[in-house]
């Protein structure tokens, strides 16, 4: 039997102030090279080496804003994304990480990208006033330390997503749910993001997967959106 997969995706390029973040696995590819990372707990007002405490990151973050939101692709009509972001200040740790070299002489000879980091367990909740969305979220808050990144700092939040809460899984055709993600990125200048699901369905000796763009976000940090 033949198999092929077909995979349709849409590519934004989003706007200033911050870009969005895509999942990745710090762990390295299989075969290849590795991230080795010691863990260790710390303090929410203490500062790791690279000088910047999660409690300074955060000052100039509340823990509750709005911004605008595109659902689905109504680029016309945007709406108002009310954000709570609430963080277990017990949960942080900070995380050294280098690469550890394969051993495998048929290495792909890839490196992974290791970057030390902060990362604490928080809540993020995403709501609109007319239900399309309605998600609490568990999230993992991610500070990386890039000698070679010149903009300011930002915090990488990203979550898989069992169960669409808001009624904005109508945009999903009725076939077999993949997966559905949400990533982005915030920092004192904005917030970034996007949910997406991934459906399937099968035809006969073929495979066809649809990415589909939910809900997508990528403005400044407001008490409101008027």
């Amino acid at each position: 039997m033949f198999s092929l997969l077909f995979f349709t995706a849409c590519l934004e390029k989003p706007q200033e102030p911050i870009n969005p973040i895509e999942p990745v696995d710090p762990s390295g590819v299989d075969g290849g090279a590795s991230c080795s990372e010691l863990i260790s707990e710390m303090e929410w007002e203490e500062e790791p080496p690279e000088g910047l405490s999660m409690a300074s990151f955060m000052e100039n973050i509340p823990e509750s804003f709005a911004t605008s939101v595109i659902l689905g692709e109504d680029e016309e009509s945007p709406a108002c994304l009310s954000v709570s972001l609430i963080i277990d200040q017990d949960s942080l740790q900070y995380v050294e990480s280098e690469i550890v070299e394969s051993e495998d002489e048929l290495s792909n000879m890839m490196e992974p990208l290791c970057f030390n980091h902060m990362k604490s367990d928080a809540i993020l909740v995403l709501s609109t006033e007319d239900g399309s969305l309605a998600e609490e979220l568990s999230i993992e808050l991610r500070i990386e330390f890039n000698e070679e990144e010149e903009s300011a700092p930002f915090a990488k939040i990203q979550a898989e997503i069992d169960v669409i809460g808001g009624s904005i899984s109508s945009l999903l055709p009725d076939e077999e749910i993949e997966g559905m993600y949400m990533y982005g990125s915030i920092n004192e200048e904005g917030f970034s993001g996007s949910i997406r699901a991934t459906t399937v369905v099968e035809e006969g000796e073929f495979v066809m997967a649809t990415d589909h763009q939910l809900a997508k976000w990528n403005g400044a940090i407001q008490e409101s959106c008027e």
